[in-house]
């Protein structure tokens, strides 16, 4: 029987943007949570950034992308009506572990982001699913872990800034113990990442400023824990 995987995605691309080469094993469904249009007159900042004023209508757009690159990949899908940090004004925590309980329910093996850098949302998501299931699968949020490059034993390239001490870090930083997960990088062969990279492209609203944040060249390298 083939396994059952899901991958939470905090955002509308993360999961093709990380976790390509377990979209392509098949037998996936991809979770995502941040989907909840804000009420009309609401605008964000990211929104901005990308080019638009109308944030009810750039969510619209942005789950029609979804669309797109999910039937691409090939997998199923779900949109939570949660809203993401950029539309939260007053604070409020939002019900990520509620929402998300029931579609762990019978998986063989789930994936969250880690969190890296610049991301609130993910280190929601991460907190909720660590508490809803002990032995998720922890993967590196593209392209934001990416932000100043990737440890050489993950590109197998030198760079002048310890990469690695900054990640390390940062798992410390989550309440994880860096010395007790196992990374694996799953290094995409030219195929895997020419598909990947058609996917990512379905995210159109969104490209440009991906494309700004990391190389893309950076995409064809994964990375998962398991503890």
């Amino acid at each position: 029987m083939e396994s059952r995987r899901i991958v939470i995605s905090p955002h509308l691309d993360d999961a093709v943007l990380s976790c390509w080469h377990v979209l392509e094993a098949g037998g996936a469904t991809v979770v995502t949570v941040f989907t909840g249009a804000p009420d009309a007159g609401t605008t964000g900042w990211w929104d901005r950034l990308t080019g638009s004023s109308d944030s009810p209508a750039r969510v619209r757009e942005r789950r029609r992308e979804d669309e797109r690159a999910m039937s691409l990949a090939g997998v199923g899908y779900a949109h939570l009506d949660l809203q993401d940090e950029q539309y939260r004004r007053n604070g409020a925590s939002p019900p990520v572990t509620a929402a998300l309980a029931e579609h762990l329910d019978g998986a063989d093996e789930v994936y969250a982001p880690l969190g890296f850098f610049f991301s609130g949302d993910h280190e929601l998501v991460r907190e909720a699913v660590l508490a809803l299931r002990a032995n998720t699968r922890l993967y590196a949020d593209l392209p934001h872990a990416g932000f100043w490059g990737l440890p050489s034993w993950v590109s197998g390239e030198e760079g002048e800034l310890d990469i690695d001490a900054a990640w390390r870090q940062r798992i410390l930083e989550t309440g994880l113990d860096p010395s007790a997960l196992t990374a694996s990088v799953h290094a995409l062969d030219d195929d895997a990442y020419e598909r990947k990279l058609a996917a990512v492209r379905c995210y159109e609203t969104q490209f440009k400023a991906l494309a700004r944040e990391a190389p893309l060249e950076q995409l064809r390298w994964e990375v998962t824990w398991t503890r």
